[in-house]
């Protein structure tokens, strides 16, 4: 009987302890479960405090499906620097879309909660994203304000698309006494952005809620951004997306392809990359008929080309799996196909994010490179014979362009409305790839056989510019004139 009354002791100065360390924690998820006003948090700890030992427990959460299905929480509960799954849930994973059960199937289920494996993975279980808070009920702010929704701010990304925004940015920036770039990724190097100006803030989505006034202007740059936009300032008048492809290219059919496209439609004011961009993109039948437009481009600057040949090739090769649009597997099926045809060239891959290496085909050097200093891809693209640089989206790229500007034969791919006419009418050292009826060897054979170092580019062809000025649409949208198309 002793031994029992100290066991019994035992166990209540453990269940003290536990509840004391993870007071904190335990009030946290508390306040963000279900049974916060329904219940006392007395008897929240208690029944979480058996759902950890794995008692009997009337919180309604499956606790070692969780745990099986979240290795890293496992961890951090065996290691006790959490309490137990559920606290975890309630604080973070619910909003971290973690996979978890209520325990509703045991009454369906004998077995219990269960994940299909191999080709029945559920991957697609998750619902779309939901963003909050909702700051729509924000004082207005008595000066302008930008606010600028992006979803990464690294060094391997900041470049191309994310410079031509910034550089876009810094032409208002004059109009805003506040600007405030919000990144949704939570590693960022904000010393990225000093260049554009001083007085830009950095911060995290996580802290959005800091915002105490109504910014007088949102630019987002892709479709999530846009819904971030949407769903916590909820005023698409004052909302601008920033538009550098079609975006719903990057997904197959569903609820992705789905999503980029009512990105789009529920726009009130885009501003495209490119001109072709937004007729393709008109041509799709997507755009509101109060949508504002505005064109902007990428500026193609010509560089010096060497007129010797070199039997050097330069192929852009982006093999990441969110550059599929860019037809990395192609690329290097036509350069062993082309070495298995060809001997003494030089062929150099360029363009991918932490990736280089090299290999010889059939004696010939093949080099994989990371993306280049400027200087650096200079040197190496003005010494080739040819240039392949292919993007199948509605976007055209700029790298194709710029090496034809500059008098190189350069293979690039048709896509839809931007058709070989379309592409012969930019440049004449272009060479113009159907990827479905097309050989990609073929079409590089006919670009060496063409002479080098003959400039020739239509800008305005490849630009399509908005007349308006940047700075005056978005001036007009501050000020709520509607009456300006581009």
């Amino acid at each position: 009987m002793k031994q029992r009354g100290s066991s019994m002791l035992i166990k209540m100065i453990r269940k003290k302890r536990w509840l004391k360390k993870f007071d904190g924690a335990l009030r946290a998820a508390y306040e963000a479960s279900n049974y916060l006003n329904h219940y006392s948090y007395q008897w929240f700890s208690e029944n979480v405090y058996s759902l950890a030992l794995g008692l009997d427990s009337a919180i309604d959460f499956d606790e070692e499906f969780y745990l099986s299905h979240n290795a890293d929480i496992a961890r951090a509960v065996k290691n006790g620097g959490l309490c137990c799954g559920y606290v975890h849930f309630c604080t973070l994973g619910k909003y971290e879309l973690r996979v978890w059960s209520s325990k509703k199937i045991y009454e369906i289920r004998p077995g219990g909660p269960i994940l299909g494996a191999g080709l029945a993975e559920p991957k697609n279980i998750f619902p779309l994203p939901h963003y909050t808070p909702d700051l729509s009920a924000l004082p207005e702010s008595s000066e302008k304000s930008l606010v600028i929704l992006i979803p990464f701010l690294v060094d391997d990304l900041f470049f191309a698309g994310y410079t031509s925004f910034f550089n876009d940015m810094t032409l208002i920036f004059p109009l805003f006494s506040d600007v405030k770039v919000i990144v949704s990724n939570a590693h960022y190097n904000e010393h990225l952005l000093d260049k554009y100006g001083g007085n830009i803030q950095v911060l995290p989505f996580s802290d959005i809620s800091l915002l105490t006034v109504k910014p007088t202007l949102v630019y987002c740059f892709d479709t999530e951004t846009f819904f971030q936009a949407k769903q916590v300032f909820g005023e698409l008048k004052r909302v601008v997306y920033y538009c550098q492809d079609y975006e719903s290219g990057f997904y197959p059919y569903g609820s992705m392809y789905a999503r980029s496209q009512s990105a789009i439609y529920l726009s009130k004011n885009i501003v495209f990359s490119t001109g072709i961009l937004a007729s393709s993109i008109e041509s799709k039948g997507l755009l509101g008929d109060d949508v504002n437009i505005y064109i902007t481009s990428p500026k193609i600057e010509p560089f010096s080309v060497k007129n010797v040949k070199s039997k050097k090739l330069f192929f852009y090769y982006r093999p990441e799996f969110f550059n599929s649009r860019n037809m990395p597997e192609l690329i290097l099926r036509t350069v062993i196909d082309f070495c298995q045809k060809h001997t003494g060239y030089e062929i150099y891959l360029v363009g991918a994010v932490g990736t280089s290496f090299s290999q010889n085909i059939n004696g010939t050097n093949v080099v994989i490179l990371s993306k280049l200093a400027k200087d650096e891809y200079l040197d190496l693209i003005s010494s080739c014979d040819a240039v392949v640089a292919l993007i199948y989206s509605d976007h055209p790229g700029v790298i194709a362009y710029q090496a034809a500007a500059s008098g190189i034969p350069t293979v690039t791919n048709t896509f839809e409305i931007r058709n070989a006419d379309f592409i012969h009418s930019i440049s004449s050292n272009l060479v113009p790839f159907d990827p479905v009826r097309d050989s990609l060897v073929d079409k590089l054979e006919f670009a060496l056989s063409m002479p080098k170092g003959n400039c020739d580019f239509n800008s305005a062809m490849y630009e399509q510019r908005s007349l308006l000025s940047f700075y005056d649409f978005n001036s007009k949208i501050i000020g709520n004139d509607r009456s300006y198309t581009r």
